[in-house]
């Protein structure tokens, strides 16, 4: 091998190198989540090996040590997070290794760092900057040596610079600003220095004082202590939501005697700083010299406030002029200065025209003006607020602004002079660092600590709004069916009429129809006999109104005609169902492939009648942003109702997509497969179906069911086809005079299994139990003296309850040999009926046969409703007034874990008629 070649391959085998990180995600996940490093290394290797956090969650208890299936994607997210971190430590090693600038203490640095922050901060002083700043352009005119030795603190003479023919150079001022510039990059990306400053901007125990009133003569604060709720002594009468918590933990107590021996009397202390009658640098002085009695003895002052906290500031970007509507105070002001660009050139550049921006301005405006002129401490805004500031800042009709408090960056800057001034002692070098690290935080390390305090503001606002949504839309999603009824479903409207579908008890759609209910050309006797015709001649039960535009109008028609009996001899209820989605729908592929001969505008009335009847079936059509519930649901949302039981002889492909371990293709080939051969008999012919794979089958199996064919085999020969099955899985006795079959490694001799027949029905099919388990279901059948053939029947079921308390379930796990928390979930199914569903537990939709209006409410009128909707500062609740009203959360009490379809008794506490909203008192959950 030549010279050449062994270079050329020592540089390929130094850039493929790969470093481990010195941590392993089970250890930090279990630190982060308080949890058992074992189980979490169990949930990894689980992930890892392709399982879905349904399957997980219900068939890998004893593994997970019963996780729940919330902690369960913490753990997924959390685990994805540090991934991505192991990917970027090998990014950024060979970027640095093929810099040849790696070094032990750089490597160890890298290795330990556990989040892209850190990472970054480390490759912040390599990261090649961009030539258009300030600082690389001082480099390139060849300053970056000069700035290295003021830094180190050696002699520099910027003459020797000089050079008057090129820009930046031609003078002492403009090669001493380049030299700055250099300095405060530098400092910009000095990993230490900018951790100290996100400590600072970020740290709660920054001291802030209440506007108290100052006694005459002495000038202190008149002090009474009492001790608050952490049990700490505090100050009386702080104002409403600014209680002070301790400084830290054992150091609670305000020593004002030594407090008065340091402040002098001229100074006043107020809620925003320092003031005092003395020069400006007298306060500084004393503000310095607080500062140091605080780091020195944190003993002293002892108070925490928010007001040295980072705040948010909001103002409108619109000002409302006399005679005038909502304009642009910054467009106007642009207006004065120069010409207003071209239409062209504003729509490149993604701005609005006047008449267009005034429009918008006046359509939207009204939903922020709580938000004008607003500050707010960063700590102490809701998720809910901060993503309505976010939305008016995209609709351009707010401003926000974070200002961090002076005491971060004083603190700050002289942390970093104290650090880069330890080995400097030239005069000219120490002011010209001191002017750079002023510069410096001015220009780049505040606005990159307020654009950081924004991201992580809106991040955790997502994602607690992303709870809120799961929360909600699981709910939705479980809402119960109502089955065996006739369903006609109205999808309201005005000119263009209301649009009719009558739906059978199984979903069938019988006959749609535009009716004209509110037109004024229409006959509206007519009409309403046109529906009357409809509800009797196919027997209707249960009419549904969507809640879209001209549902109050829909509803005040419906409830006329069952009050004038136009549906007699027949008892007819209605209610209103959430049409969120369905005109969506209705446009769709999926909804053109499932109704190909019925008019968009009625698929729409269909939805709305399937999503009473089965509302799990139908809103998985949907996407779940389309579904309303939840705050701002915009947001990116990745995530399927995995949680769904189905049948699959008669699921729709949309559900069953929505199963753990299927998608989009694999549901469409079971689909395919039940057309080509007819209705599932057993689970094990999914294993026939191509491309679904045993780690397919294993995901999705439990969560699917197969119920017994009412043309398939009889009762008795499925009862003695359990019967044979069970026999030939129990372990055969040796027989006299036959050797005996030697024992596996484990010590246990292999049963004999019969193979089940592709035409077999097998009762477990029907149950949740997973086939994996189906050995262990047969031996707690045998150990309880129950016959599987008849699973699901009362008299099976009450045997079952009777004697699989929780002492026979441990005997057996004892003698078995198996884990507890799959023999539980064995017996809760053995104990269920074959029917079962899960969503009956939940509360049905209110149905009514009367309207009220909200004239009839006064306040303290007692209601019932349902909940529509729950976000972070409260729940809506559906009264049947045409409008929703809200339960602020400090109208909740003690009940706050209610959930959208709960049913809820409520008092009216505040009516506004004009702006339509209703405020309600939660007085008990029903």
């Amino acid at each position: 091998m030549s010279e050449m070649e062994e270079k050329c391959f020592k540089e390929e085998k130094d850039i493929k190198k790969e470093i481990v990180p010195a941590w392993e995600p089970a250890e930090i996940l279990s630190s982060k989540l308080k949890l058992r490093r074992q189980s979490v290394f169990n949930v990894i290797k689980l992930l890892d090996d392709g399982a879905t956090i349904p399957f997980i969650a219900r068939y890998r208890k004893e593994q997970t040590d019963n996780m729940e299936p919330d902690l369960l994607r913490e753990v997924a997210t959390g685990l994805e997070e540090l991934r991505t971190v192991e990917s970027k430590i090998q990014s950024v090693y060979k970027s640095i290794e093929k810099m040849g600038k790696m070094n032990e203490e750089l490597e160890t640095s890298l290795i330990c760092s556990t989040s892209i922050l850190d990472i970054e901060s480390i490759y912040a002083p390599f990261k090649p900057g961009h030539k258009g700043t300030y600082a690389e352009r001082a480099r390139a005119l060849g300053l970056e040596e000069m700035a290295q030795d003021v830094l180190n603190g050696r002699h520099f003479d910027v003459r020797q610079a000089l050079d008057p023919c090129q820009k930046g150079l031609e003078n002492e001022k403009s090669i001493e600003k380049g030299l700055m510039h250099i300095i405060a990059d530098i400092v910009s990306k000095n990993k230490d220095l900018m951790d100290e400053a996100r400590n600072m901007s970020n740290n709660p125990q920054l001291i802030g004082l209440l506007p108290y009133p100052v006694e005459k003569n002495t000038g202190y604060r008149k002090v009474k202590q009492k001790t608050n709720r952490h049990g700490d002594l505090a100050e009386s009468g702080p104002p409403a939501g600014r209680c002070m918590k301790p400084f830290s933990e054992g150091h609670s107590r305000l020593e004002v005697g030594r407090l008065k021996t340091i402040v002098s009397t001229r100074i006043i202390i107020i809620r925003l700083g320092i003031q005092s009658n003395s020069e400006e640098e007298e306060k500084d002085t004393f503000y310095y010299r607080l500062l140091t009695i605080l780091q020195d003895k944190p003993r002293n002052i002892l108070i925490i406030m928010s007001n040295f906290m980072p705040r948010l500031t909001v103002t409108p970007e619109y000002v409302r002029t006399s005679g005038q509507g909502l304009e642009s105070s910054k467009a106007k002001e642009k207006t004065n200065k120069e010409k207003v660009p071209k239409d062209k050139k504003k729509k490149e550049a993604g701005l609005l025209s006047p008449r267009k921006l005034k429009a918008k301005a006046d359509e939207n405006v009204h939903k922020f003006t709580q938000f004008f002129d607003y500050k707010m401490p960063s700590q102490n805004l809701k998720p809910h607020q901060i993503l309505a500031i976010n939305r008016g800042e995209d609709l351009k009709l707010l401003t926000v602004k974070i200002s961090i408090p002076e005491a971060a960056k004083k603190m700050f800057v002289n942390f970093a002079l104290s650090k880069l001034l330890r080995n400097v002692y030239k005069l000219e070098n120490q002011n010209l660092i001191t002017k750079a690290v002023d510069d410096a935080y001015d220009r780049l390390i505040e606005p990159m600590l307020s654009r950081n305090i924004r991201a992580e503001l809106t991040k955790s606002a997502e994602k607690a709004s992303i709870a809120v949504f799961v929360a909600n839309l699981k709910r939705l999603l479980l809402a119960p069916p109502v089955k065996s009824k006739t369903i006609l479903g109205i999808d309201p409207g005005f000119t263009n009429g209301c649009k009719v579908a009558v739906i059978s008890s199984t979903g069938v759609i019988l006959e749609t129809a535009v009716i004209y209910l509110h037109d004024t050309r229409s006959n509206k006797h007519v009409e309403r006999n046109r529906v009357a015709s409809l509800v009797r001649s196919h027997r209707v039960d249960i009419i549904t109104i969507g809640n879209g535009v001209a549902c109050r109008e829909t509803e005040q028609v419906i409830a006329d005609m069952i009050k004038n009996r136009y549906f007699q001899p027949l008892s007819i209820v209605y209610c209103i169902v959430d049409e969120c989605g369905a005109s969506i729908y209705s446009i769709s592929e999926e909804a053109a492939k499932e109704m190909p001969d019925l008019d968009p505008t009625l698929r729409g009335a269909v939805s709305i009648a399937r999503r009473l009847q089965d509302p799990l079936a139908e809103l998985v059509k949907i996407e779940p942003k389309h579904l309303g519930v939840g705050m701002y649901q915009g947001l990116r949302f990745e995530s399927q109702s995995k949680f769904a039981k189905v049948d699959l002889n008669t699921c729709s492909e949309c559900l069953l997509r929505s199963v753990a371990g299927l998608n989009v293709a694999k549901a469409k080939k079971i689909i395919e497969w039940r057309t080509l051969n007819g209705h599932f008999i057993n689970r094990n012919q999914l294993l026939s179906i191509k491309g679904l794979g045993a780690k397919g089958f294993e995901q999705c199996a439990g969560f699917v069911r197969i119920c017994r064919l009412k043309d398939s085999e009889s009762q008795s020969d499925v009862k003695d086809e359990v019967k044979e099955e069970i026999i030939a899985i129990q372990e055969e006795e040796p027989k006299k005079g036959r050797k005996r079959k030697a024992e596996n490694s484990s010590g246990k001799g292999k049963a004999k299994k019969k193979k089940a027949d592709d035409n077999t029905w097998n009762p477990l099919d029907a149950t949740s139990i997973h086939p994996e388990s189906y050995e262990i279901a047969h031996m707690l059948a045998s150990y309880l003296n129950v016959d599987l053939a008849h699973i699901g029947t009362p008299d099976f079921i009450s045997k079952v309850k009777e004697r699989a308390s929780d002492k026979n379930l441990h005997a057996f796990c004892l003698e078995k040999s198996t884990g507890l928390a799959t023999v539980m979930l064995i017996a809760d199914a053995l104990k269920q009926p074959l029917a079962y569903d899960m969503r009956e537990s939940f509360q049905k939709p209110l149905f009514k046969q009367e309207i009220q209006s909200i004239n009839d409410l006064h306040l303290g009128s007692q209601l019932t409703g349902r909940v529509t909707n729950v976000t972070h500062f409260g729940a809506f609740v559906d009264i049947g007034v045409g409008m929703n009203g809200l339960i602020h959360t400090s109208k909740m009490g003690s009940n706050r874990a209610i959930g959208v379809g709960d049913h809820v008794e409520v008092k009216v506490q505040n009516l506004d008629v004009a702006n339509g909203r209703i405020s309600l008192f939660l007085s008990k959950v029903l």
